[in-house]
């Protein structure tokens, strides 16, 4: 066997692991209601006015999330948020997404203690200061156009 990596009590193996945050990356919201979003707009903070913030699931990732889920069946998908584990369950819930069998964490300070040298993180924000990885990934930059 190769080798491995814990994470907390948890034992992985080396493959990579998939982190992704909810708001303005798996959720995108528009500024013009009724009109198509290509790439969402930003998170008006504390909105959940969706008439007034149209929110479009970020079907590009969300169709990567499903590729990688195929090719590493045995890795880990989190879907994380600042909001808490339970707002990420709630998206994971209202996308429909239970069959990637992802975990829904929060998004705070020790959680980037858990993403390692060779694990993806998709985020509109810039958690690489906080979690050390070389694969980090704006909302409209994964999967990368070549692996798709």
């Amino acid at each position: 066997m190769g080798s491995s990596r814990r994470m907390g009590s948890q034992l992985w193996g080396p493959m990579p692991n998939l982190f992704v945050d909810c708001d303005d990356t798996l959720i995108l919201f528009c500024f013009q209601p009724g009109e198509a979003c290509p790439h969402g707009g930003v998170h008006p903070y504390g909105a959940a006015d969706e008439e007034s913030y149209p929110q479009v699931p970020n079907e590009r990732l969300i169709a990567g999330m499903r590729q990688f889920r195929e090719d590493n069946p045995d890795a880990v998908i989190v879907i994380w948020s600042g909001g808490g584990a339970w707002y990420a369950m709630s998206v994971i819930k209202r996308l429909n997404i239970h069959d990637l069998q992802a975990q829904a964490w929060d998004k705070f300070g020790h959680s980037f203690d858990f993403v390692t040298e060779g694990d993806i993180v998709v985020d509109d924000q810039a958690p690489l200061q906080r979690a050390l990885t070389s694969q980090q990934f704006k909302p409209m930059e994964w999967p990368p156009e070549e692996t798709r």
